[in-house]
């Protein structure tokens, strides 16, 4: 720490010490922009290095890679994260901190070289650092051999503690993200059409695990606010349709599985396609909050010689052996398979769930336990207290109105932490801090009503916030705006995109709920 006084000589020679000791300390920034003009130093956006290759041969620990963007292309060999380092994505080129990035606008993408769509090439290696804001697209590998069962991440095999922050994983074949050994925070990534792999000589000796995410070797794997839509093991016995784990730990909160699947794909075999349409564990530690699971599927095998039908496998949502599972305020529904099952070594807890309308709609397994949670049927062997089997309610992509009975039903955040199950095993994730507070729209938990003081947690991934439209957890002058159009009066059912005006749960919008928003009205400017 350096200190000045009012001696001016003084403060020069420690401004310059101060200077020195934050270059010796601190890091080194290496710019990268595909239309940069060869052979430069990389250490300003006007001497930008054209090749990310250039950046990472040369950074260190503590070192920055700003990535502009653009395409930048693995050839031949991966990209390799040194130790330490941080690469951040979604640059125009003028920035002077990743703060002020739009990665949205400013696409950066990397991506395998291919001669045909996939050639078994991985991105990129990361040991211990930051990837935040890339795109990864068309990763492909065989490097294990599919004879031995496995593919090793086509877009990441990651080997270290590491964070993996707003990044996309599209269409890569071979599971994308190996993780091996690791310790790893997955927050805000996209992962879609990525697939466990496929039999490039169709003789369907290898089974396809994990389309997105591959976990084992003792792993720690955080996944917040992510988003896994149509990824899928889809070969002989596939197995996690987007994520597999194995004698690993897994936590998952605020996210979302949707369309994900597993299935028998190989000609003239017969029976089950395989667990876990969305997810598949193995002597694991599994805790999932506030998560959507929709439309995941367990594929079906063909149909036999004899005309037997080939069955669904287990656990559209989830299937696990020998794991330990916990799931709090998850939302289930219209899977293709048992929603969740999982085998009679395995213990499983379900906290404030809605499971419905899934092919069939049994959720559980021998050893289940249910509490306060809405669940339309259960398996054989499931314990449940204070669990009902009434129509959810839904609107607006599985999110509950006024008056279903999933409102204020559930068990509240005190209680919840009581439970022992809660106790994160091993150092805590990312979001360990508020895991309960809020839910998968960001809304605060046990939210009242003018109607209804003193409510508790709603049932479900998500809390229904009363006169609210754009999840800023404020009632203001934005909100204000809607109501005028969804008053219907007396009579007339709102429709979807006015229930959350519906405060007495009548299912019209008439002055009676008018007074229910002033009562919850702020009158704050919109943020």
């Amino acid at each position: 720490m350096c200190t000045f006084n009012s001696l001016k000589p003084v403060i020069v020679f420690l401004a310059v010490q101060c200077v020195v000791s934050t270059w010796a300390l601190g890091q080194t920034v290496y710019h990268v922009d595909a239309v940069a003009p060869a052979k430069n130093d990389g250490l300003t956006w006007e001497t930008a290095f054209d090749d990310l290759r250039d950046a990472l041969q040369i950074a260190v620990s503590g070192d920055q890679v700003w990535v502009a963007r653009g395409k930048y292309t693995a050839v031949a060999t991966s990209f390799v994260v040194p130790d330490g380092v941080s690469v951040f994505g979604g640059f125009n080129g003028s920035e002077t901190d990743p703060a002020q990035r739009d990665i949205k606008a400013n696409v950066t993408t990397l991506l395998a070289q291919s001669s045909s769509p996939y050639d078994g090439l991985r991105i990129m290696r990361l040991g211990s650092g930051v990837v935040d804001g890339l795109r990864f697209f068309r990763g492909g590998t065989t490097e294990i051999g599919y004879s031995n069962s496995l593919a090793q991440g086509a877009a990441m095999l990651i080997s270290g503690s590491s964070t993996v922050r707003r990044c996309d994983f599209v269409e890569n074949i071979g599971s994308a993200i190996w993780v091996f050994g690791a310790n790893v925070d997955f927050v805000e990534c996209d992962f879609s059409l990525n697939s466990g792999g496929s039999d490039p000589e169709g003789t369907c000796s290898f089974a396809s695990q994990a389309g997105a995410i591959h976990i084992l070797s003792n792993s720690q794997v955080a996944i917040d606010g992510c988003v896994f839509r149509h990824n899928g093991a889809a070969a002989f016995r596939g197995r996690g349709g987007a994520i597999w784990a194995e004698d690993s730990l897994l936590w998952v909160r605020r996210s979302v599985f949707d369309g994900n699947r597993t299935s028998d794909s190989c000609p003239g075999v017969f029976g089950n396609g395989e667990n876990g349409g969305a997810i598949a564990t193995r002597s694991c530690t599994v805790q999932v909050f506030d998560t959507l699971f929709e439309r995941n599927v367990c594929g079906r095998g063909e149909d036999s010689p004899n005309g037997e039908i080939g069955m669904r496998g287990r656990g559209s949502a989830m299937a696990g052996e020998n794991t330990d599972a916990l799931f709090v305020n998850c939302t289930i529904v219209g899977g293709a398979g048992v929603a969740m099952d999982f085998d009679v070594a395995s213990t499983v807890k379900f906290f404030n769930c809605v499971s419905w309308n899934n092919e069939p709609s049994q959720i559980g397994g021998t050893n289940a336990e249910l509490f306060s949670s809405n669940v339309q049927t259960l398996a054989k062997g499931s314990v449940a207290t204070d669990v009902i089997s009434e129509l959810p309610g839904f609107v607006n992509e599985f999110r509950l109105r006024a008056g279903s009975p999933g409102i204020d039903t559930g068990m509240s955040v005190s209680r919840l932490l009581l439970i022992p199950e809660l106790i994160f095993p091993g150092p805590p994730p990312l979001f360990a801090g508020d895991f309960l507070e809020t839910d998968l729209d960001g809304r605060p938990r046990e939210i009242d009503s003018p109607f209804d003081p003193g409510a508790s947690v709603d049932m479900g991934a998500y809390e229904l916030m009363l006169g609210n439209t754009n999840n800023d957890a404020d009632i203001d002058l934005f909100d204000f705006s809607g109501i005028g159009a969804c008053m219907s009066g007396p009579g007339q059912p709102a429709d979807d995109d006015c229930y959350i005006f519906d405060f007495d749960g009548d299912n019209d919008v008439d002055l009676v709920d008018a007074g229910g928003f002033q009562l919850s009205f702020t009158g704050s400017i919109p943020r």
